[in-house]
């Protein structure tokens, strides 16, 4: 079987309207289209969230931070190139991994001049996978502080704002690292947050850095191979006692957004003892140890979810790793019949777009 044909029935008819070019003035004003286990659906909206949520539940967020990855640079020739850093600090030789456009003309060794700093950029060699090994005078993390822009999705088609530099992060974004903002997340305001909270919900937090790989297409390779791109993430102690507690009083763990679907259930598969319920002995929180590392891991339907019960998430890219795994969370028919639902009813789509609510609920 072709990628292709492996792929259709992931794929959907998206009219160029539906797509969110910029974000709506406020976060929690998206609408939200609440889909449950048994396939119904109801229109809401982000900031009536709380009335899916019971007390005692646990909502887990992503709080990574996106690099101000995008740096302006000219070629001796006085030629504008685009370079993308796709890590913060230094790899053992010294050098980054970047995408750097137009590449078609560049030559290892060629010497870049960034634009707005005093500094350059040496070309040290291309990567077979096409991005560039490259060495900055000044250490990257610096050049991105100094110079940098959030990389808005390409899809957008259009430069970022200045808008794009506060609205293109969560409002709880702590630890820098990603070169993609965890979408589902945007939506939150601290008001928001604050309410869930009050009513009893455990609001916790991961770290998975986004990597570029959330924009590629899927390869053949991926799918043989059943593993997506690697990310980093980390799981602190306070998290999993939190979860622990959430199961133990029949409670729901819902992850904001994908990214930390991946986490939780990598966590899970590094580590079940650390989520494992024993209710006679119950863990002190000092006895858990946090869960850190690389996952690739590839959720699709077949998978078995350990941690996650719900979902929060933003309407995802046909033929997408992403849309494959929500579609493992409740059913590929009832998620494309929502997404048909969504583009009648004038929602907006991908990651400045509305949201879906997956609750384990009937």
């Amino acid at each position: 079987m072709t990628l292709e044909e492996q792929l259709a029935p992931y794929d959907y008819d998206l009219p160029e309207k539906c797509i969110a070019v910029h974000p709506l003035p406020n976060r929690a004003d998206s609408k939200m289209l609440v889909l449950s286990s048994k396939g119904t659906l109801e229109d809401s909206q982000v900031s009536d969230i709380l009335n899916h949520f019971e007390s005692g539940d646990v909502l887990v967020l992503n709080n990574t931070k996106v690099l101000h990855a995008r740096v302006a640079a000219r070629r001796k020739t006085g030629g504008a190139v685009e370079v993308f850093f796709l890590h913060q600090f230094p790899e053992e030789d010294g050098c980054y991994r970047a995408l750097v456009k137009p590449s078609r003309r560049l030559k290892a060794g060629e010497v870049l001049s960034i634009e707005g700093l005093d500094e350059t950029l040496t070309l040290v060699s291309k990567r077979d996978d096409g991005e560039w090994r490259v060495e900055p005078s000044l250490s990257a993390d610096e050049v991105m502080k100094q110079v940098g822009d959030v990389p808005i999705p390409p899809y957008l088609r259009r430069q970022s704002d200045v808008l794009d530099q506060t609205r293109y992060q969560t409002v709880f974004a702590k630890k820098a690292g990603a070169v993609a903002a965890p979408t589902a997340g945007l939506h939150f305001t601290p008001q928001l947050l604050s309410l869930l909270e009050t009513k009893g919900v455990s609001i916790c937090y991961v770290t998975l850095h986004v990597g570029i790989g959330t924009f590629r297409n899927l390869r053949a390779e991926d799918l043989e191979n059943n593993r997506l791109h690697s990310e980093w993430y980390s799981v602190p102690a306070e998290t999993i006692q939190a979860i622990r507690r959430c199961k133990s009083n029949q409670g729901n763990v819902f992850a904001c957004g994908t990214t930390v679907t991946r986490t939780l259930e990598s966590a899970y598969l590094e580590s079940s003892d650390s989520f494992a319920l024993d209710l006679d002995n119950p863990l002190n929180l000092q006895d858990i140890s946090p869960i850190s590392g690389y996952t690739n891991i590839f959720i699709r339907e077949g998978f078995a979810f350990q941690v996650v019960d719900g979902l929060l998430t933003n309407f995802h890219l046909p033929k997408s790793s992403l849309l494959m795994l929500v579609s493992a969370l409740v059913g590929r028919e009832k998620v494309l019949a929502a997404y048909r639902y969504a583009i009648e009813n004038s929602y907006r789509f991908f990651s400045y777009g509305d949201a879906m609510l997956i609750t384990p609920k009937p």
